[in-house]
């Protein structure tokens, strides 16, 4: 399955620390792009979107991906709903009728950690510029670089690298509206309340996490 699953948010970069540089709101919804390459133990590719609903006041958010690839080829993806208001993830597909419950603890915010180095620039020109800032840092083996508007702290995209294993995984963050457009977007699948919980493992490609919002 995808790295992403492992991807819209970059490994480390959205962990919620006490010393973040800035936040994201409490309430957002956004579309992202992820691309993961891979070079070690053999060269692969995988792509893929999705859209996301994040939530903190009700404690909820849920992943929706699609068009998801690996070398160019088309990976059946579910869908991903974080209710940490009752404690449990639901791993969900509608079209087979296959649903895991599993376990998970506090939801934090989407923050930005306070990165070594700083850098801020702009996009686009005269009345359309828009100021961004670079957080950038150092981990170990990894490297983390991540664009937010200088305002507000949107998110704009991730780029993580590692030396060790030549990987490099990207995020383009796109379509951010304040708010939860549609609540029922949180709303548990009939097949997933038949079940009671498993701790399976997630089904992933690599061993990244499920996805940087909840590394």
């Amino acid at each position: 399955m995808f790295l992403l699953v492992a991807g819209l948010l970059v490994a480390s970069t959205y962990m919620h620390t006490a010393e973040a540089c800035c936040c994201m709101p409490e309430k957002f919804e956004l579309h992202e792009y992820v691309e993961d390459i891979f070079t070690w133990p053999s060269a692969s590719i995988q792509t893929g979107y999705a859209n996301i609903s994040f939530d903190l006041e009700v404690k909820k958010s849920v992943f929706f991906f699609y068009d998801v690839k690996v070398n160019g080829k088309d990976v059946p993806t579910p869908t991903y709903l974080f209710d940490h208001s009752s404690g449990f993830l639901y791993v969900y597909d509608l079209r087979s009728k296959y649903c895991k419950k599993i376990p998970i603890g506090r939801m934090n915010p989407v923050c930005v950690p306070a990165y070594n180095s700083t850098n801020t620039t702009h996009l686009g020109a005269a009345k359309d510029m828009l100021s961004v800032k670079t957080y950038q840092s150092t981990s170990g083996n990894q490297t983390t670089s991540t664009i937010v508007t200088k305002e507000k702290c949107y998110l704009i995209s991730s780029e993580l690298n590692d030396s060790e294993y030549p990987t490099s995984l990207r995020t383009h963050f796109y379509g951010t509206t304040l708010g939860i457009k549609d609540p029922s977007v949180f709303k548990i699948p009939a097949i997933c309340k038949k079940i009671f919980w498993n701790t399976q493992e997630l089904p992933q490609a690599h061993g990244r996490g499920f996805h940087p919002f909840y590394l």
